[in-house]
C-alpha cells in the first residue's frame, strides 16, 4: 500500500471535475451514484475526489481472484475505505479463470464481461443511476492506439466516451500525472498491482514503450492525439444521425431477421460506408462487408457470415439473422487462402523454410510441414472416436482422453474445433498439432497458422 502525505489541501482539482461533469450532465436531483473502486490510485482519487462533492452513494469492489492474497488485500482495503466513511460497500468475488475458460476468451475479456454485467445488477437491484468508473486521459490515449491496432473505426478511434448508458467516467478531464498530485495533497492510500509495470498485456506495452517512444518523437503529441480523438468523437455523433437514419429508411424486422431492401440501399449516395458501418455491429469484416456490396445483384442464395450472424441474398432483400452454434457443420479451406473470420479467426501464411527458423512457442499457432498437407482443409468439430497423435508422442491418443488430461471442462469442449488434412487430424485448434505434421530438418516449405481465440 502507497500513501501520499497531505499538504495544504486545494480543491481545485475537485472543481474541474465538477465542471466536467456538468458539462456532460452526468447527475440530476435523483442521481444514486455506485463507483467502481479497485484500490489503485485512479480509483482512490475518484473516491475521494467524488465523495468532497457528495456524489458517492456507493462503492462496489471486484475480486477476480487473479493474484491470490494481493486480491484480498484490495479486496480488505477498500472496504474499510467505505466504512471509515459510511458509504454501502458491495463485493463480488469471480472465478475469472473460470470464466474466462468456459468462454474461450481472454482473462481481460472474462473480466470486463463480469464486472459490467455485475455493476448494471447492482444497479437494478439497489436502484444506481450511474456507475463511475475512474479512466483518465492517459487510459484513452492508451485505448487509442489499442484500437487503431486492432482496425478499429471512427467510433474505436474515438476512444472511451464520458457517459455511455449508465457508466460515467468523471476522470476523463485529468491524466495520470495530475491524479498522483491530488493524491500527494491530500495524502491519499492506494494499493499498487504489482502486474502494472510488467509487460504482460497490451495496454502495458503501449504504457511503458509506445506513448513514451511516441512522446520522444514529438513532444506534445499525446495531448494533440487526445484533441484529434475529441475530433473524431464529434464526428462519430454527426456520422450516427447520419446511421441512424439509413437504418430507418432501409431495414427492418422480419420474422425475427434483419431485413435490408437493397432498391432503397441504391437511393443513398453514400451507401457503401453506411452499409459498412451497419454491419460492423454484426461482426463484419470490411473484407467480407465488400464482398457483400459487390453481390448486391448477383443471384439469390448468396451467403457471406462473421464469427455471430450470416447473411443472405435473396430477391431483392439482405436477409441478416443470428449463427446458432454450429454441430456438425464442415468448412473447407482452399489452397490460397490467406485468412478466415468464420467460423474461426485464423491468419494462414506459406513460405519456404527460412534459415535458423524458430518454432512459435504457442499453443494459437501451428507450424506445419506444407508438403505433407493435402487441400483443401477442412474445420469440424470432434466426434466420438477422433484420435491424433499429439506433438512429442509416438501413439495415437483419442481426443476424448486428450481433453480429459487437459481437464478441459465439458462446456469448452464443445467450443474447440479441428483442422484436418485428407481426413486426418492436422491440429486441435488452440492445443496441440498432430506429430506427423511438425516441422523436421527435412522441411522445405512451411504453413504457418494463427488462431486469434474470440474476446
Amino acid at each position: 500500500m502507497k500513501t501520499m502525505r497531505a499538504s495544504k489541501p486545494e480543491d481545485q482539482f475537485t472543481e474541474r471535475l465538477k465542471a466536467f461533469a456538468e458539462e456532460n450532465r452526468f447527475f440530476t436531483s435523483h442521481s444514486k451514484v455506485l463507483l467502481a473502486v479497485s484500490g489503485g490510485i485512479d480509483s482512490m482519487v475518484m473516491a475521494h475526489a467524488m465523495h468532497c462533492l457528495g456524489r458517492v452513494q456507493g462503492i462496489a469492489h471486484c475480486n477476480f481472484q487473479l493474484r491470490g492474497k494481493e486480491s484480498d488485500d484490495d479486496e480488505a482495503f477498500v472496504r474499510e475505505w467505505a466504512n471509515q466513511h459510511g458509504i454501502p460497500f458491495h463485493l463480488q468475488r469471480f472465478e475469472t479463470e473460470r470464466h474466462a475458460l468456459l468462454q474461450g476468451i481472454s482473462l481481460q475479456m472474462a473480466a470486463r464481461e463480469l464486472r459490467y454485467g455485475w455493476f448494471k445488477e447492482l444497479c437494478r437491484q439497489y436502484g444506481y443511476t450511474q456507475v463511475a468508473m475512474a479512466h483518465h486521459l492517459d487510459d484513452q490515449a492508451e485505448t487509442f492506439f489499442i484500437n487503431l491496432a486492432r482496425g478499429s473505426g471512427i467510433k474505436g478511434l474515438a476512444g472511451m466516451p464520458a457517459m455511455q448508458d449508465v457508466f460515467i467516467r468523471p476522470l476523463l478531464f485529468t491524466n495520470r500525472a495530475e491524479i498522483e498530485e491530488y493524491a500527494r495533497r491530500n495524502g491519499i492510500s492506494w494499493r499498487e498491482d504489482s502486474s502494472n509495470p510488467t509487460e504482460k498485456y497490451l495496454r502495458n506495452k503501449i504504457r511503458h514503450r509506445l506513448i513514451p517512444l511516441f512522446e520522444s518523437i514529438y513532444p506534445g503529441a499525446t495531448e494533440n492525439l487526445l484533441q484529434a480523438m475529441k475530433k473524431l468523437g464529434n464526428s462519430y455523433q454527426i456520422c450516427s444521425r447520419r446511421l441512424g437514419e439509413f437504418i430507418k429508411d432501409v431495414a427492418d424486422i422480419e420474422k425475427g431477421m434483419t431485413r435490408i431492401s437493397i432498391s432503397r440501399l441504391n437511393h443513398w449516395p453514400d451507401a457503401k460506408n453506411l452499409l459498412t458501418e451497419y454491419l460492423a455491429s454484426f461482426h463484419f469484416h470490411p473484407d467480407i462487408i465488400d464482398a457483400v456490396y459487390a453481390n448486391l445483384n448477383a443471384q439469390s442464395g448468396k451467403t457471406f457470415c462473421s464469427s455471430s450472424h450470416r447473411i443472405t441474398k435473396d430477391r431483392e432483400n439482405l436477409y441478416i439473422e443470428k449463427i446458432q452454434e454450429p454441430a456438425d457443420e464442415e468448412y473447407e479451406i482452399e489452397e490460397g487462402i490467406r485468412s478466415l473470420t468464420f467460423p474461426v479467426n485464423m491468419k494462414i501464411i506459406s513460405f519456404p523454410r527460412p534459415r535458423g527458423y524458430l518454432l512459435p512457442d504457442s499453443p494459437l499457432v501451428a507450424s506445419l510441414d506444407y508438403d505433407k498437407i493435402q487441400f483443401p482443409l477442412v474445420l469440424r468439430k470432434w466426434k466420438t472416436g477422433d484420435a491424433f497423435i499429439p506433438l512429442g508422442m509416438k501413439g495415437r491418443k483419442k481426443i476424448s482422453d486428450f481433453f480429459t488430461d487437459k481437464k478441459i471442462p465439458v462446456p469448452l469442449k464443445k467450443r474447440i474445433w479441428l483442422l484436418t488434412s485428407a481426413g486426418e487430424i492436422v491440429w486441435v485448434i488452440g492445443y496441440r498439432i498432430d506429430h506427423r505434421y511438425r516441422i523436421t530438418e527435412k522441411t522445405r516449405n512451411i504453413l504457418y497458422i494463427e488462431y486469434f481465440p474470440p474476446e
